[in-house]
């Protein structure tokens, strides 16, 4: 009856370790689940900042380029407003220019016509010199 509590003792004492040898297995199967779990987790959270990451960096972009339209329209724009101011100038510089050639010209035509006049007074015989409104 000794060897077969013997045995019955072995017996039980092989099935304790069995029983823990699996629970350990279990348990490390079971943190190796949950460490997968946290990388493929951490490894979402990583790509998901990525994408956002990218994402706003699109939107920077986008609004980079809009601002920079926006400055090249608004360049545009002040170029055209000063060569047409250029062109205002030069055409009031002509219309300048112009009407001091008509006064100058007119001058000119009252100077001979007080000249022609002050000829036809001295041919009639009228030695008085006529004065002109128009002399300066």
């Amino acid at each position: 009856m000794l060897i077969s509590l013997s045995r019955e003792t072995v017996q039980t004492a092989e099935d304790a370790r069995e029983i823990a040898v699996k629970h350990i297995d279990e348990e490390r199967a079971e943190g190796e689940r949950r460490a997968g779990s946290h990388r493929e987790a951490a490894a979402k959270d990583r790509a998901n900042a990525e994408s956002q990451r990218r994402v706003n960096a699109e939107a920077d972009t986008a609004l980079a380029v809009r601002d920079r339209n926006e400055a090249d329209r608004k360049n545009r724009d002040a170029q055209a407003a000063a060569q047409q101011a250029a062109g205002a100038q030069a055409d009031a510089e002509r219309a300048r220019n112009d009407a001091q050639a008509d006064s100058d010209r007119n001058r000119a035509a009252a100077a001979s016509s007080d000249a022609q006049l002050q000829l036809a007074l001295r041919e009639r015989g009228n030695f008085a010199p006529v004065s002109s409104s128009n002399s300066t």
